[in-house]
């Protein structure tokens, strides 16, 4: 999870840049808390834009809903955001809330095909914020695990 925590970090950047920047967690509550606490500490965990866990919502991922949900508490346009996930159910959900969807796999999703996802990476710690721009505008997916792709 090094590669998102990263990416939390440079919430900074983003916000500079207009930016928000949320995290939407089916877990529970307490134990996102905990996580985020720790990789985060608690002045930078109460930073960030918007919270939600799956208790805060009835419906969980797969369902749009928590993605659904952020954009309304942030006042955001969906078009504009960028929903960063692991998995089939995550990008599912970001799909359903017609928000486009970075992949940071892991082993245990490495195999799954990630249809519909803009950008399909095992680190996060090389991309930059001018990076997640590009990929909402590029109409081709770009996936690490292919050789020899254009980007």
């Amino acid at each position: 999870r090094r590669q998102r925590q990263m990416c939390i970090r440079d919430r900074k950047e983003a916000r500079e840049a207009g930016m928000y920047v949320a995290v939407c967690s089916a877990s529970a509550k307490p134990s996102v808390i905990f996580c985020l606490n720790n990789l985060l500490g608690e002045e930078q965990f109460n930073l960030l834009d918007c919270f939600i866990a799956g208790s805060d919502v009835s419906n969980l991922k797969p369902d749009p809903e928590i993605y659904n949900t952020a954009c309304e508490r942030l006042g955001v346009d969906k078009s504009k955001c960028l929903v960063i996930e692991d998995s089939m159910v995550g990008l599912n959900a970001a799909m359903g809330a017609e928000m486009d969807c970075v992949i940071t796999y892991h082993s245990g999703t490495e195999g799954e095909a990630f249809e519909g996802a803009k950008l399909i990476v095992n680190d996060l710690s090389e991309i930059k914020l001018e990076d997640f721009v590009a990929c909402k505008q590029r109409e081709s997916v770009v996936d690490d695990r292919i050789v020899n792709q254009e980007a």
